[in-house]
């Protein structure tokens, strides 16, 4: 079957809008669907969501390069882009971190950064740590 690929944050990836999450649980009701499901069904097309909460506009684009052999001649690839005070970092091991500078707070001079750790499992499934 052919595939959508989709690429992104937590806008992409649907955070709050899974079985299980607070906001869902709460707001679900029979036959909503996440944006990327919708496009998927419209084009007849089997969903792949990369996306994760957190992900700077360089961790899409390195999520994009590490599955572009996986991707076939009539697959679609949607990207979303982020936040650009989303930066992309690297471990000594060769693992890279999304760090989020909250540039709101700094304004506050109350300076905060997250650092998220990605994780991709053998789904495709991404974890995020922080």
């Amino acid at each position: 079957m052919k595939k959508c690929w989709f690429f992104g944050d937590s806008f992409t990836r649907g955070d709050n809008c899974h079985k299980g999450d607070p906001y869902y649980e709460l707001t679900y009701k029979e036959g909503c669907k996440r944006w990327t499901t919708i496009v998927s069904e419209k084009l007849n097309y089997k969903e792949i969501n990369t996306a994760a909460g957190g992900m700077s506009n360089m961790a899409i684009i390195t999520q994009i390069i590490t599955n572009m052999s996986k991707m076939k001649k009539d697959d679609y690839a949607i990207i979303t882009n982020t936040l650009p005070h989303r930066t992309l970092a690297f471990k000594d091991n060769g693992d890279f971190i999304n760090i989020i500078n909250d540039i709101i707070s700094k304004r506050e001079n109350n300076i905060k950064t997250y650092i998220f750790n990605w994780k991709g499992n053998k789904n495709n499934n991404h974890e995020l740590e922080g």
